[in-house]
């Protein structure tokens, strides 16, 4: 079913940085799957057309805009506390966040608009 993800994320401040954590999950379960942690829970990509990215790119440039798609298919129902981390530098503000994101919806989002089979 879901994954849950401990993720990065980079912005000016720290909604942008959750929001970009928040992307950088949901991108690794598509295109990358889960291949680090306990290995009983590792997961193929959800996308495994070669080049998907850019052979979909106007799909996925508007997937991923902000406030976007993508944001139905994360949740944040596994956030604890203490597990946040946040890094400020001079110009960027680091946020590691937990997040779970909703694979089997994804799939079939995916799946109804032809992006998979």
């Amino acid at each position: 079913g879901s994954q849950t993800l401990r993720v990065w994320g980079e912005g000016r401040n720290r909604s942008d940085a959750v929001e970009q954590a928040k992307k950088n999950a949901v991108y690794e379960i598509l295109f990358n799957g889960v291949v680090k942690g306990n290995k009983g829970y590792n997961q193929r990509p959800v996308v495994t057309v070669v080049n998907a990215r850019q052979r979909y790119q106007a799909y996925f440039d508007t997937f991923f805009m902000d406030d976007g798609e993508y944001a139905k298919y994360v949740s944040m129902q596994d956030r604890r506390i203490g597990t946040t981390e946040r890094v400020v530098g001079s110009a960027q503000v680091r946020c590691c966040i937990t997040v779970r994101v909703l694979c089997p919806q994804l799939r079939a989002k995916l799946r109804q608009d032809g992006i998979i089979q």
